[in-house]
């Protein structure tokens, strides 16, 4: 206990410190201030030219060869996309069918 009493510090102490802590800090940003000063004041003044952008080429894509856009569908094609609209057909009617029995019934 008496050593925890010998480290307590008057009020006055530390306001004293907190002054003098903030007058140093006053000090050194004033130092530092002038420094900055100095150094603008050395350093030329550089006016920067606008810079004129460079132009590139437009990136050229490939394209698709227009015969395989517009060439005509093929008899496989067309009879497997018959084969799906006769799958389709029945699987509609059937969805159709269930929904108005629960609808109606």
């Amino acid at each position: 206990m008496a050593l925890a009493r010998s480290k307590i510090k008057p009020k006055s102490q530390i306001t004293k410190e907190k002054d003098t802590e903030i007058a140093q800090m006053k000090a050194e940003k004033e130092r530092l201030r002038a420094e900055n000063a100095k150094v603008l004041a050395v350093k030329p003044q550089v006016i920067k030219q606008p810079v004129q952008p460079v132009r590139q080429r437009p990136i050229r894509r490939e394209r698709e060869p227009r015969q395989e856009r517009e060439r005509e569908p093929s008899i496989d094609h067309l009879a497997h996309k018959s084969y799906a609209e006769q799958l389709q057909t029945p699987l509609r009617e059937n969805m159709l069918q269930g929904i108005m029995s629960d609808t109606f019934m």
